[in-house]
């Protein structure tokens, strides 16, 4: 395919019930049918994408040095790999390097980022782990500029591709069979990380990724008797539940909060991923990155009318007011819960001092009657 016809084709284009959840009076209900129906809040057509956040990844990524999975150190060839599809996304296909970071991603998921030049029983072909047929004949699934064409073509196609999860987004384009096999979400962390390798912004951040506060500070507990009102919406109680039950969980700059126990620093939490998890758990999706999540919703003016689940955003380490770096969630009672930054754990900390001098933006992610 020639540079006009390649331009041309791209321009067409359960939650876990903790002693917490019980505080807080979840009790699996909200419509009388004893299930919490799921809702989803679209991100504003404006919204920034992931990479408009001003500093993303905790550093470059290394062959042998950074694991692409716990135990499974990064190769130089999947780095090549991977620097094959994000050189393809810029000078190509001319998108933003959202698309380069889902594509990455799904390479991951499908092939750990190889490339199959040979059909097996056991396998399909290129970096997506394909058989011949619409995306071209065998020998051009076996070329990776091919297939990372034909991926980003499909891609703009998806609509509202840059905000949706990233296993719709993916799946859409790659239209696999059972898809509820797949999770290409989990590999976000690592394919931003890349991402920001290949373009040069990886480890120029300027603090850690944070509140911006630089200490230490002290941990709050939730007062006794801590119940939110009773008309709090169902899902507002079980994003709330879903956060606290991540109390303790060491700060992972970049990380998912995916799996936000198991030790690995790429599953942890930073700020932006605590919230877009906890309302996951819930039922509705917002984005990921605090810059795109200050867009959602609808605004709050007034400190004095946050409610349980309001998000509230701050400039952070690396952030400004205009484009906040740093969210924390509303508790009710003048607290919040964050994940607050390098060296420190998902912590309850009061609205009133640090946190409101520092109030750029306010949220309200679901309505309240």
């Amino acid at each position: 395919m020639n540079d006009v016809a390649k331009k041309t084709k791209f321009a067409a284009g359960g939650v876990l019930l903790s002693p917490i959840a019980i505080v807080l009076g979840i009790a699996l209900a909200t419509t009388g049918s004893g299930t919490l129906e799921p809702q989803t809040v679209l991100a504003a057509a404006a919204a920034a994408s992931l990479t408009n956040q001003p500093c993303s990844t905790s550093g470059p990524v290394t062959p042998g040095t950074t694991d692409l999975e716990k135990g499974h150190p990064i190769t130089t060839g999947q780095i090549s790999n991977a620097q094959l599809l994000y050189t393809v996304s810029q000078n190509d296909a001319h998108l933003p390097k959202d698309a380069a970071v889902i594509a990455i991603a799904a390479s991951i998921e499908r092939t750990r980022l190889a490339n199959y030049t040979t059909r097996s029983d056991y396998n399909g072909l290129g970096l997506f782990n394909q058989d011949p047929g619409s995306w071209g004949t065998a020998a051009e699934l076996a070329d990776p500029v091919h297939v990372a064409t034909e991926f980003y073509s499909r891609l703009v196609q998806v609509p509202n591709w840059q905000t949706v999860p990233f296993d719709q987004a993916a799946g859409a384009v790659l239209r696999l069979p059972d898809p509820a096999r797949f999770n290409f979400e989990q590999w976000e962390a690592i394919s931003k990380r890349l991402v920001a390798t290949f373009d040069g912004s990886a480890g120029t951040c300027s603090g850690t990724g944070g509140d911006g506060s630089g200490g230490g500070g002290s941990d709050l507990q939730l007062p006794p008797g801590f119940t939110l009102p009773a008309d709090t919406p169902a899902a507002a109680r079980t994003a709330i539940a879903w956060a606290l039950a991540q109390l303790g969980t060491p700060y992972s700059y970049g990380g998912s909060c995916s799996n936000s126990h198991d030790g690995n620093p790429n599953d942890q939490c930073d700020c932006s991923s605590l919230m877009m998890m906890a309302y996951r758990a819930a039922g509705i999706t917002i984005p990921r990155g605090s810059i795109a999540q200050s867009d959602v919703g609808t605004p709050i003016y007034n400190v004095k009318d946050l409610k349980p689940g309001d998000l509230i955003f701050i400039p952070g380490d690396d952030g400004t007011p205009e484009a906040p770096g740093h969210v924390g969630m509303a508790l009710g009672q003048g607290l919040l819960v964050e994940a607050p930054h390098t060296g420190l754990t998902v912590r309850i900390q009061p609205i009133a001092g640090y946190w409101e001098g520092q109030i750029s933006k306010m949220r309200r992610i679901v309505p309240w009657l």
